[in-house]
């Protein structure tokens, strides 16, 4: 299973996310080209599904989906921890109401 564009990358320890916008970005990007993997790290695709690294010697590492899906909720907390990282004020405030919404919040900060 391949993961549906766009996607975020979470590396762990970290409340940065990185926006991958398509596969063509997550191929060529040195961002993720470069990307060494912590086993926690987690690239969360545009429906909730969780991928991990796989271990290996190709760049960027292949991704592996276990069945995790993020709960909105926790994408939440996730997108108001990445904008407050980014110096947004009132970010507590924020309840989005799909993940597109939180795609497009985190999206627009990288910009």
């Amino acid at each position: 299973m391949t993961p549906r564009w766009p996607a975020l990358l979470q590396q762990h320890g970290l409340d940065e996310l990185l926006p991958i916008r398509d596969e063509a970005h997550w191929r060529a990007d040195a961002d993720f080209v470069y990307w060494r993997p912590h086993a926690n790290d987690r690239v969360i695709d545009a429906d909730g599904r969780v991928f991990r690294a796989l271990p290996g010697s190709s760049a960027p590492p292949p991704l592996e989906h276990g069945g995790e899906v993020i709960a909105l909720a926790a994408f939440s907390d996730l997108v108001r921890r990445h904008l407050s990282a980014a110096g947004q004020c009132c970010v507590s405030k924020i309840e989005l109401r799909d993940l597109a919404e939180g795609f497009a919040l985190v999206g627009q900060s990288a910009d």
